[in-house]
């Protein structure tokens, strides 16, 4: 499988890093290493791992429903109804 500038540029700006132009012919062929390396890992089929779900411990997953309140003292901060969290957006770009 074949990734070319194009697709690392795009990535790259969707993971909103700084890529050198002069890095995307590296990066390409790298990331195309990479996937066709992936590739030809073989495919296992459903249930053909034998004992892993007793060795993982597996539980019945069951959903509580903590109350409004419950979680309020459970939290951190809160302002009357409302949790309050920090800040965790930077906007310095």
């Amino acid at each position: 499988m074949g990734i070319d500038r194009d697709a690392v540029l795009h990535v790259a700006r969707l993971a909103r890093l700084n890529v050198q132009d002069q890095d995307l012919d590296a990066l390409a062929e790298e990331l195309s290493g990479i996937l066709d390396y992936v590739a030809q890992l073989p495919e296992e089929e459903e249930g053909s791992l034998q004992g892993t779900e007793k060795g993982l411990g597996r539980r019945e997953d069951l959903c509580h429903s903590p109350s409004a309140s419950k979680l309020l003292e459970l939290s951190a901060g809160h302002r009357g109804d409302f949790v309050h969290v920090p800040k965790v957006v930077d906007n310095d770009d």
